[in-house]
This record gives structure tokens, C-alpha cells and sequence, in this order.
């Protein structure tokens, strides 16, 4: 019998080639002892985490032995453990077809598809192995991932209850038992935020959120909220209720909204909306179609002139938190107070998490485009109020009236995300986006003749680069496990104004009481 260790900082190649000497000089009378000795070995590198030493071992061993049964199977997880969820599949799928009758070959595979997102093959899998063994419970398990993936919380529990009590003490199960009943459960969530900006616009918003899980094709919600504009002493209201579908066989999910909106001054109401859908690719690659029509209060001279806009968006993306995450999306605004468009584009990409600790950061580039068919940046001041005061050296000051639109804008960013978990109570994270580089198509007036020799406001552009940056910050205190405190402060710095926002709110789940079956 040979055995075969590895050293810490045994050099990778001097390792290959120890061990494929071993494997090509061994008599044949030893063979199949050395195979077992070879395969406990990966196993051992497997159980213990060492996944690279177990891949290095294994591709050699896979030189002689390609169509060995249980090479094929243990190469399928280690495929699996290397993130290599094709290759995986590929290994497990040559193994059946070498053993078709082998039901813990299948039970295996099965767990594999449901951790990567692929929910009909492995129920199929599932349900044959429990024509077998109706009892197993790393089956059952597996059957109430998948319908709690698939937003079918009541089966899951009920799939749950099918398991023995002594299996229902594994933390796993515990947690799964967990996140369903929060899932299904009521909730609410309140909060105060504050609003400054230069312009200057001062905003005092409350909001109210609220939602209840009927079935996977009916989660109702509300949304309710109230923005005082301190700066004219003008109150504005808006509400909106919709529901949340999830249709798990085409995997895609959608949310269907209306509402109200009663604008601050003049009291004119318009109606609200959204229809957002999301299909989802093997777990993590989606497409989302978005629609929104919402009220707009972002400028000053908003307040009073009753803005809608209307977006149109579609949005592709990979968001798997645990390999790079990126995002690409476009946007069409507009706005019917004037018939006008404004078009954005995105992207931006995430690197895995680098953990140490109880920290988790990221870093990544993101880059945008926006601009606008029409400018809206309009002179403060009449010509007449200009002159009183008229200082050549001094700049005539502009707002956009009634809304803002940047105009050929093109930010390129530097993206940080740290996150701090120094227990289960206390979260911190902070998110950055700094320019790196940006530039837009800036707006500017001064006096000039015209034609006919009278004095009149010019406008012209300048392109011109600028910095701008976003850092966010947002605390979460978990007071127990259905209620959550949580603050966030935000400032804003564009090429046009600055601004900082604050706010603190609660969360609140009904959860079930997990004692009651």
C-alpha cells in the first residue's frame, strides 16, 4: 500500500510529479488497492476543504482511469466545489450513464442542480429517488429548497414537516425553517429621512411600506409616503399598492403597481404606476423590463409644476455575490409636461468579496451616459433684475426649470463596497462611487446683441470634467428576530449641487411562531 502526502510548501509541479510516477510505475498486481488509496485520498482533501490538492490529485489519477465510475462521480464534485457548475454536471451525467440504477449517483446530482439554480432536472431526480426511499431526508430538504426558491413557502413547510424530529434539529433545516416562515410572514417598515441640497430644497419625508404573502403568485403590497417641502411650507402625497407574482416554471417574476400622487401647491392629482419583470437565467443571470410612471421633485422649481416622468428601462446582469457581479442597463425618461426625453445608460462590475474577519469589501468601475433632448437650464433672473446688479466679471446664475437634464454626461467611477458584521446584531456598510473621470456638456449665459442690436441673455455650452462623488453609509441593529432598527445618511456631489440626506427607520416581521406546525 502507498501512500501519499502533501507537504505545506511542496512545490505544485515537483507534487504532479511525484505522484504520476507513482501512479505509472505501480505493478499491476497493485492497481486496484492504489485506486481505492488514490480516491480515499481525494475524499480526504475533499471532507477537509483542501479542494486544489484534491483537483491536482484527482486530473492525474483521471490519466489512466477517465471512465471509471467513481472517478467520474468524485470529479463531479470537485467540479462542483471548484465553481465549475458545466463541467460538474458533465462529470455526474457520464457517471449515470455508466450506472443508471445507481440512486445515490442521482440523489447527489440532484443536490448539485439545486444549489446552482437548475429546479426541474433535480426534482425530477428527487422524486424518483423517493419512490425508493420516501423517507430521506436530505430528499426532502432538497424538495423544500426548491419550492422555497420558488416562492412556494407553504409546500416547503409542508415538505418540511415530512422530515423525521431528529432531522429537524439540523442547523440547516432550522435555518431553511427559518427564512420560509419570514418569507410568508407580514411586514411593515416606517421611516423618517431628511433632505438638503444647495439649491436650496429642504425635505422632510415620511414613508410607510407594508406587504403580505398569499401565494407564489400573490404578495400584496403598499407604499405609502408624505414629502414636506420645508423650503415653500408645501406638502405633497403619494400612494400605491401592487402585487408580486412568481411564475416558477418560465422562472420569472412580476410586479404590477398603481397609485396616486397629490402634488404640493396647487393640489393636482395624476395617477402612478409599475410593471417590472425579471427572468431569471441558471440562478443568476437575469433580464429585467422595467415601466414606472412617478412623481418628480427633485428640483426647487419642481414643487409647483405637478412633473411626471415616465421611465422605460431594460437591464441585464450577474448576481452571484460570491464570484464578480456586474450590470449593464438603459434607461428612456420622459416627461410630458413638455414632450421631452432624456436617455441614460450603465454599467458597472464588482469583484468578488475579499473577506477578512467579520469585514467584506469590494471594489469595481462603473460608468454612465445621460443627456437630453432638450436643455432646461434657465437664467435665474430677468434680463432686467440682471442689470440692476450687472457685474462683468461675475457669472449669471441658472437653474433648471422644472427639471433637471444633464446633457452628453459621461462618469467613469471607482466603486467600494465594505461591510462590517462584528456579530448578529450589528451590521455597518459603507458604499462608495467616486469619479474618476467625467465629463458633461455644461450650460452657461452672458450678455450679448442681437441682430437687431438688443441686449439679450445668451446661452451657450463648454464641455467640462468635473468630479463627482456618492458615499453612503447605513447602519442595521437587529433588536431581535422580527425587529430591525436601521440609519442611513447619504451625500451627493454633482457638478450642479450638493447634497446630504439622512434617515432612520424600523422594520417589523410578523414572523409565524416556528413551535406551531
Amino acid at each position: 500500500m502507498i501512500h501519499c502526502f502533501l507537504r505545506p510548501g511542496f512545490p505544485g509541479k515537483i507534487f504532479l510529479g511525484f505522484v504520476y510516477s507513482l501512479l505509472i510505475c505501480l505493478p499491476v498486481r497493485s492497481s486496484s488497492q492504489t485506486s481505492s488509496d488514490t480516491l480515499d485520498m481525494v475524499r480526504k482533501f475533499r471532507d477537509q476543504n483542501k479542494i486544489k490538492e484534491a483537483y491536482t490529485l484527482l486530473k492525474i489519477y483521471q490519466i489512466r482511469n477517465s471512465k471509471d465510475f467513481n472517478t467520474l462521480w468524485l470529479s463531479g464534485q470537485i467540479s462542483y466545489f471548484r465553481k465549475h457548475f458545466k463541467e460538474s454536471g458533465k462529470f455526474y451525467e457520464e457517471a449515470i450513464r455508466l450506472a443508471p440504477d445507481n440512486l445515490y449517483l442521482q440523489l447527489d446530482y440532484a443536490k448539485m442542480l439545486v444549489n446552482t439554480g437548475k429546479f426541474n432536472p433535480a426534482e425530477k431526480l428527487l422524486k424518483k429517488y423517493l419512490q425508493y426511499d420516501p423517507a430521506n431526508s436530505q430528499a426532502i430538504g432538497a424538495m423544500a429548497r426548491i419550492s422555497y426558491w420558488q416562492k412556494d413557502y407553504r409546500k416547503a413547510l409542508c415538505e418540511l414537516q415530512m422530515l423525521p424530529a431528529s432531522t429537524m434539529k439540523d442547523p440547516a433545516i432550522l435555518s431553511l425553517e427559518k427564512d420560509i416562515r419570514t418569507a410568508r410572514s407580514p411586514w411593515l417598515s416606517y421611516n423618517e429621512g431628511f433632505l438638503s441640497d444647495d439649491q436650496p430644497l429642504m425635505v422632510l419625508t415620511s414613508q410607510l411600506e407594508a406587504g403580505i404573502y398569499l401565494h407564489h403568485l400573490s404578495s400584496l403590497h403598499l407604499f405609502m409616503q408624505v414629502p414636506v417641502f420645508i423650503t415653500d411650507n408645501k406638502t405633497a402625497s403619494w400612494i400605491q399598492a401592487g402585487n408580486f407574482a412568481f411564475f416558477p416554471e418560465e422562472n420569472v417574476q412580476m410586479d404590477v403597481n398603481a397609485g396616486v400622487v397629490l402634488f404640493p401647491g396647487n393640489k393636482h392629482a395624476d395617477w402612478t404606476g409599475k410593471f417590472e419583470a425579471t427572468r431569471t437565467f441558471i440562478r443568476n443571470l437575469f433580464i429585467t423590463v422595467c415601466g414606472e410612471r412617478n412623481p418628480y421633485f427633485s428640483t426647487l422649481s419642481s414643487i409647483d409644476s405637478s412633473i411626471i416622468e415616465n421611465n422605460i428601462s431594460i437591464t441585464t446582469g450577474w448576481n452571484n455575490p460570491e464570484t464578480p457581479q456586474g450590470q449593464v442597463s438603459f434607461r428612456i425618461h420622459h416627461y410630458p409636461w413638455d414632450n421631452n426625453l432624456l436617455y441614460s445608460t450603465s454599467t458597472w462590475i464588482l469583484s468578488p468579496s475579499f473577506k477578512f474577519s467579520f469585514a467584506d469589501f469590494k471594489a469595481g468601475y462603473g460608468y454612465s451616459y445621460n443627456t437630453t433632448r432638450k436643455d432646461h437650464f434657465e437664467p435665474e433672473k430677468s434680463l432686467s433684475q440682471i442689470l440692476d446688479n450687472y457685474n462683468s466679471s461675475g457669472k449669471i446664475k441658472g437653474i433648471y426649470n422644472p427639471y433637471f437634464t444633464p446633457d452628453e454626461q459621461s462618469i467613469h467611477s471607482l466603486l467600494i463596497n465594505l461591510k462590517l458584521s462584528p456579530g448578529k446584531i450589528f451590521q455597518l456598510e459603507v458604499n462608495g462611487n467616486f469619479g474618476i473621470y467625467s465629463t458633461a456638456r455644461v450650460p452657461y449665459f452672458y450678455l450679448d446683441f442681437d441682430n437687431n442690436r438688443k441686449l439679450t441673455i445668451v446661452k451657450a455650452f463648454i464641455r467640462d470634467n468635473y468630479f463627482p462623488v456618492q458615499i453612503r453609509t447605513a447602519t442595521s441593529v437587529r433588536l431581535s428576530d422580527f425587529v430591525r432598527i436601521q440609519a442611513e445618511y447619504l451625500y451627493m456631489k454633482t457638478y450642479y449641487f450638493s447634497s446630504h440626506y439622512a434617515g432612520i427607520g424600523i422594520n417589523v416581521n410578523f414572523n409565524h411562531d416556528p413551535s406551531k406546525k
